[in-house]
């Protein structure tokens, strides 16, 4: 009942702010000394800049963004909160927000060696009720860290560390591929 209610106003969300949906306005061409890194981390930028300016609730504003933007947030999103603090901390801070969309978005990059890893730890946390995870968050240290003891993703991030190049690194290739579909427009060039 609680999804259904959720989707419902998702939907309902979605409808009132389909006008106003989070628009990126892209970024400036990469010159040949940008890394591929600080391409994905500036697009990144761009949409958590376009996501704050948007109204509506935060997970009706992530659903609403164009798929390669949130390709591009909802990944380099992942790779920051699991380099920082593993798959648990990546899927309690998320409040399952991405749940619809991140395989999609990790099929869109590409064969990866991140992709398995991914799917595999997304597979684990999907068996796994986080509401109570989510509903901590905030509160007690010991609840939020009784998942790192039992070390449900410990063999996929030992994988995620040892793959190369990073993830952000990937994305970041990815959208010179792509960049006709990132870049700001000029004033005379429609967006």
């Amino acid at each position: 009942m609680r999804d259904l209610l959720k989707r419902l106003r998702l939907r309902f969300e979605s409808w009132i702010y389909a006008n106003r949906k989070p628009l990126p306005s892209g970024i400036p061409f990469p010159g040949l000394t940008t890394t591929n890194e600080d391409l994905a981390m500036a697009a990144s930028e761009e949409v958590s800049r376009a996501l704050k300016e948007a109204r509506g609730s935060f997970q009706s504003k992530v659903h609403l963004l164009p798929p390669h933007w949130r390709l591009t947030y909802t990944l380099v999103r992942l790779d920051l909160e699991v380099r920082n603090g593993g798959f648990h901390q990546f899927f309690t801070n998320a409040g399952g927000i991405y749940d619809g969309f991140l395989l999609d978005d990790l099929n869109a990059l590409g064969d990866t060696p991140y992709r398995g890893i991914i799917a595999a730890a997304f597979e684990e946390y999907r068996k796994l009720d986080y509401t109570g995870q989510w509903e901590n968050r905030g509160k007690s240290w010991e609840y939020f860290t009784a998942a790192y003891k039992d070390g449900r993703f410990s063999e996929r991030e030992k994988l995620y560390f040892q793959s190369e190049p990073s993830l952000v690194e990937l994305i970041g290739k990815h959208i010179r591929r792509n960049f006709d579909q990132y870049k700001r427009s000029s004033p005379h060039e429609p967006k």
